[in-house]
């Protein structure tokens, strides 16, 4: 609950699912049952709630007004909503006990300082608890207070606070503070000079800073400082107007201003980029181009341990491999399979998929005034292959794709944007052991339900070895090898 806060309302909500949702009841197909009955699932907000009667439960940031708020009993949170607005990013629980009498129960923050899906380690932190001082507002009838609090349980009679106890526990989260500073970037590696670009990062350290600031690089001298806003939690941004900078790569730091000093990241170096002293180290990089500008989401700069690729089990044997190809001995990515053909045992598809996460490029472009006109894929066939599917998977499970024609020697395929069809995306990573979930999205088994394709809302780009593209006596030793895949404007 502590150390997983959104996870834990998210386990509230589905025991009250359990409650209240008759067994067998059906609410139509995704994304229309995103909500039914007192309950909200939405993927773009990163939000599961409960909004009933009696009862406000919300896993993350929410604009949605309470039901009834003068017959709300029970609240339970992570971030803001219309009755609470909160700096922190932990848990927290809010209880009618009688007529204007409240207990309001907060745990610590907890800071990201580290990717969590890596592989688990008794000696690697993934996140942190700390306990801070911290501003909420309620809005309720009877509870109307404003104040700084600190991790604890508050009970609260006519709007004063009447008594406060410590957290029960604390041996387990409440550890010694950070004694270092941490500074996760996460700002786009590539965005378009035609609109603002937002610097964005999470400062962690033994107390809140003083001052987050963002530095652009203008020579040998550092640069210009551009205080950062505070906006919730560990995260601070800023907006910059990159219509004033070339296109092309530029440099940047972020810098931190603390009671004992200042430090410069991402080399950590004592100091600022706008002082004397200042000096050449290890920077940020942005590059900046126009909308344009042909889009790589593929290439030799990936690491394979960051691509989801289909699972040997009950389905056809596959590897997924990091081969080098040509003279120069350029890094690319092998599929092969050596047997497509339908197994009793097979509980999935036959199937082998390499898919990547490329929203985070997606977002690096203004889709509101460029559209682009050609996949451009560098690939080769193996042994007997002789095409392959594309297909681009959107945040509702749509697929947008076609198949390609490959040759036995690495070569440049342009497909036209114009071709693509509703083509099945699949699921990956597969759950074990296979078999429960559907393999493939439902909304791409229904031809995306009519909806055309919007670049803004992709999320995925896979390439597929597939049993249904091949003749029945070509279904063994299939295989490609990827190199690059680009959009083309």
């Amino acid at each position: 609950m502590v150390y997983t806060p959104s996870k834990a309302i998210g386990g509230m909500i589905s025991a009250q699912v359990m409650k209240r949702i008759p067994r067998g009841k059906h609410y139509g197909y995704y994304p229309q049952n995103n909500n039914f009955g007192d309950f909200k699932v939405d993927f773009y907000q990163d939000l599961g709630q409960l909004n009933a009667e009696d009862m406000f439960y919300y896993s993350n940031n929410t604009t949605d007004q309470p039901k009834n708020v003068k017959a709300l009993k029970h609240i339970a949170g992570v971030g803001s909503s219309p009755v609470v607005q909160y700096e922190g990013t932990g848990i927290y629980f809010i209880d009618k006990v009688a007529d204007n009498e409240w207990k309001l129960e907060v745990y610590p923050d907890i800071m990201n300082v580290d990717d969590p899906f890596k592989a688990g380690s008794v000696n690697r932190v993934a996140r942190q608890a700390v306990c801070l001082n911290r501003n909420i507002h309620i809005q309720l009838p009877g509870l109307q207070t404003a104040l700084c609090i600190y991790p604890g349980k508050y009970t609260f009679k006519n709007n004063l606070l009447v008594n406060y106890e410590a957290l029960p526990n604390q041996e387990y989260y409440n550890k010694e503070a950070m004694k270092d500073w941490k500074v996760n970037n996460s700002t786009l590696t590539e965005m378009p000079q035609s609109r603002p670009g937002v610097f964005a990062c999470e400062v962690y350290g033994p107390t809140l800073p003083k001052q987050v600031n963002l530095y652009i690089l203008s020579g040998w001298r550092g640069g210009k400082r551009i205080p950062m806003a505070h906006k919730s939690g560990f995260r601070y941004e800023t907006e910059v107007d990159l219509s004033k900078y070339p296109l092309g790569e530029i440099g940047y730091h972020f810098g931190i201003e603390y009671t004992d000093g200042k430090l410069l990241f991402p080399a950590k170096i004592i100091g600022a980029a706008d002082e004397f002293g200042y000096y050449e180290q290890e920077q940020y990089n942005l590059r900046i181009v126009n909308n344009n500008t042909t889009l790589t989401l593929l290439d030799k700069n990936d690491n394979i341990r960051k691509l989801r690729r289909s699972r040997p089990h009950n389905s056809p044997d596959n590897q997924v491999s990091q081969v080098y190809v040509g003279d120069e001995m350029v890094k690319a990515f092998r599929i092969t399979t050596p047997d497509l053909e339908r197994k009793d045992t097979y509980k999935l598809p036959c199937d082998v998929t390499l898919s990547k996460y490329i929203s985070p490029l997606i977002d690096s472009r203004d889709w509101k005034t460029s559209t682009p006109k050609y996949i451009r894929i560098e690939a080769q066939g193996l042994t007997n292959t002789d095409k392959a599917i594309i297909n681009f998977i959107d945040t509702e499970g749509r697929g947008y794709g076609n198949t390609f024609s490959i040759k036995p020697d690495m070569q440049q395929i342009l497909i036209p944007v114009s071709a693509l069809r509703p083509t099945k995306g699949v699921i990956l990573p597969q759950e074990y052991p296979g078999g429960i979930t559907p393999y493939y999205y439902p909304a791409s088994t229904r031809d995306n339900d009519n909806v055309p394709l919007k670049w803004e809302n992709i999320d995925f780009v896979q390439i597929s070895l597939r049993d249904e593209i091949y003749p029945v006596e070509q279904l063994k030793d299939k295989g490609i090898i990827i190199k690059k895949i680009q959009l083309v404007f």
